[in-house]
Formats: structure tokens, C-alpha cells, sequence
């Protein structure tokens, strides 16, 4: 078995590999041990994965849905007390239970006990800016859930892995040597929304497909708390995705013949 990055042997790995990270709630869609090599899976968690989590905007994201990464941790960040006190607010999971605290400075302490209510104002969702973060992010996902679709197949784990037509991402992906390599980004449905019929509907955390356009391009899409991302595995360029969603009424590759929605 040779990995799907960096094509040497991978026989000996042990770790298996999250296709969405850990940090994101996934324990479910992973490939199992070689199919990405450890120096890779190691290299990525420090160097793709680490500090796409450090963005603003997923950093609220994940205090606002509460979602701990695999030390169970989850971010803490910055609000307003009115009339003006800024606080930290913490929040971690205790016996099954969702917990928050407040820090506030000993100046203002005795401010805060001291009025009759206190009202505490968090920022807007932060912007997520299409950066080379957010596109190595995104590419290593989008090769793995190729692999993912070829797991019981190891001629075919292999041929992906030797497939040239993949290569630019793949070294995008591990080198970061493309200048721009663009992901298309927008809010497909509010994070918290809930889904299905049933007495319990779910809320979706995330969900991914692969869309092949009329002109046989192939674009990786990611929702995450319904905010899409979508990357080329063709090439740095987005252009065909804006033409298949003008053709489709905006509606996401993720529900079109399902619960087909306009997201204009």
C-alpha cells in the first residue's frame, strides 16, 4: 500500500485517518491505517488541520455549538457586559452537561455584581475568508473522501493515489505551493437548524458530496453547521461552480433531488 499523498510505502502505519477532523465531532468517517501514512496524518494535523481551527470564525463556531476537540476542549471567546465590560466566556462539558462561565477582571468585578441585570453581548458569527488555509483544509478532505469511495478497492486506492490528474492538489495540499487555489464559501441554512420530521429532529454538524458538472469538472462540497465550502480537484479555479449554480437556482449539490432549497 502506498499513501495517498505522498505515494511512498504505508504498510507499517498504524493511525487511522478522520476524514473530518476529530475537532468537528467526527468519529465515524475515517480510513483505516495506510491509506494515509503516519508522517502525513501527523504533518497535516499540525500544518492544515491546526490552523484551520484557529480561524475566527471556526473558533466561535465550535464555542457556539459547543463542540470539543479531542481533549474535550472547547474555545472560549470574548464578550461584551453592558455597558462596556469586556469578559471571557468559557464553556465545557461536566457529567453529560453543557457548562458556562464568565471571567471577568477584578476591576470590574465588583461593577458587574453590582448592577440589577446584566445583559452580555456575543459578536456576529466571524467572516471566513477564502485564504490558503481554508483551501489545504479543504483539499486534503476532498482527496479523502475519494479514498473513502475506494476503500474496499486497493487497485483502486492505489490508482488515486498514482493518478496524475490529481497531483497539483495533492501537492497544494502538502507544500502550500500554489499562490491562490480558491474555495467558494456561503451559508447554505442557519447552524442551528433542525432537520427531519420526526419527534427528534437532528441538527446537521456536517455533510459532504462530490459534484461532476455537464463539463465533467469535479468539485469536493463540505457543509459545516451549514456553511459550504466548495474546492476544484481539477484546479485552482472556481468558475465552473458559479456557472452550475446559476444554472441550479443556487441550490447546494448537497440537496439538489433532495430537499432542494434556493440559497439565494
Amino acid at each position: 500500500m502506498i499513501c495517498l499523498f505522498c505515494k511512498r510505502q504505508s504498510d507499517t502505519s498504524k493511525s487511522v485517518e478522520h476524514i473530518i477532523p476529530e475537532s468537528l465531532g467526527n468519529i465515524k468517517q475515517v480510513l483505516p491505517p495506510g491509506v494515509v501514512c503516519d508522517k502525513c496524518n501527523n504533518y497535516f494535523a499540525i500544518n492544515v488541520e491546526k490552523p484551520f481551527f484557529e480561524l475566527d470564525a471556526i473558533k466561535y463556531l465550535r464555542f457556539y455549538q459547543g463542540i470539543p476537540n479531542k481533549r474535550n476542549k472547547i474555545p472560549s471567546t470574548k464578550a461584551i457586559i453592558l455597558p462596556n465590560i469586556e469578559v471571557t466566556v468559557n464553556k465545557y462539558i461536566k457529567n453529560g452537561d453543557l457548562i458556562s462561565t464568565i471571567d471577568v477582571s477584578t476591576e470590574a468585578f465588583d461593577k458587574v455584581t453590582s448592577q440589577e441585570q446584566n445583559i452580555i453581548l456575543f459578536k456576529n458569527e466571524a467572516p471566513i475568508l477564502d485564504s490558503s488555509i481554508v483551501s489545504r483544509f479543504m483539499g486534503k478532505i476532498a482527496l479523502e473522501v475519494m479514498a473513502q469511495r475506494l476503500v474496499n478497492s486497493p487497485d483502486g486506492l492505489e490508482y488515486l493515489a498514482n493518478e496524475k490528474q490529481f497531483d497539483p492538489l495533492r501537492d497544494y495540499v502538502r507544500k502550500g505551493n500554489v499562490k491562490d487555489w480558491p474555495v467558494n464559501i456561503r451559508r447554505i441554512y442557519n447552524a442551528d437548524k433542525k432537520w427531519g420530521e420526526d419527534e427528534e429532529p437532528i441538527q446537521v454538524i456536517y455533510e459532504y458530496d462530490v459534484l461532476e458538472t455537464d463539463d465533467s469538472e469535479y468539485y469536493f462540497v463540505l457543509a459545516l453547521f451549514g456553511l459550504e465550502f466548495v474546492i476544484n480537484y481539477g484546479g485552482p479555479e472556481i468558475a465552473g461552480y458559479t456557472k452550475w449554480l446559476e444554472i441550479n437556482n443556487n441550490s447546494s449539490p448537497l440537496h439538489v433531488g433532495k430537499n432542494n432549497v434556493n440559497f439565494t
